[in-house]
């Protein structure tokens, strides 16, 4: 199955954007379109790929912020991305170096601003079975800045996301088809009061995803 359309709905449960996704004849996403309800583009991706399918170039294109970006992919020889660069009208140069574990898991993504200068690190944590379950955010300075933390079902699957900073929190809830595929996903922010009570001051997206 291939995910074709996303349908975005408002906190009111209005349908206000959708996206949508072309692929090519071997099933490789190479086109993705994200529009209003009323069909104006917001912003476009097109996207090329080398002989053994991995993706080496995305162009995309924002009509709402005037802005063209260019994102080159770069392998090492286990066919690992270890390398992306990326140059855009707006935020100049940038790129991201990624490590591996001897199981092929990311551990760690550093990320340079104007293709140089050290901006951040992320790193991962898993469990023994393989299982992301941490993921932290750290500064130019190495200052924890906030922290995912992933929770998975019986199927492993992920159905909860927790986002925690200083400030709001925001809990991502997935449910899923009996094949196994995200039919939609809940974004709430929160934060925690005085006595330790969640407060929810708003509840963000709905996603709703359909297959083929």
């Amino acid at each position: 199955d291939r995910l074709i359309e996303e349908l975005f709905y408002s906190t009111s449960r209005h349908l206000c954007q959708k996206k949508y996704y072309e692929y090519d004849n071997s099933g490789i996403m190479i086109h993705c379109k994200y529009c209003w309800i009323g069909g104006e583009i917001i912003y476009e991706i097109w996207c090329e790929y080398d002989k053994d399918n991995r993706k080496i170039r995305e162009d995309c294109k924002n009509y709402d912020l005037k802005n063209n970006s260019v994102t080159h992919y770069y392998y090492n020889k286990n066919g690992r991305m270890y390398l992306l660069k990326d140059k855009s009208d707006l935020a100049g140069e940038m790129s991201l170096h990624r490590q591996y574990d001897h199981q092929g898991n990311i551990i760690a993504e550093r990320h340079f601003s104007k293709g140089y200068e050290y901006d951040s690190k992320t790193v991962y944590i898993y469990n023994e079975a393989g299982q992301k379950i941490r993921t932290e955010f750290y500064d130019n300075k190495s200052i924890l800045t906030g922290y995912l933390v992933h929770e998975y079902d019986s199927k492993s699957r992920c159905i909860f996301l927790k986002k925690f900073s200083e400030v709001l929190k925001e809990l991502t809830e997935s449910t899923y088809n009996k094949y196994g595929h995200v039919i939609s996903s809940i974004y709430t922010n929160y934060y925690c009061d005085c006595r330790g009570v969640r407060v929810v001051p708003y509840q963000m997206d709905v996603l709703e995803y359909e297959y083929y």
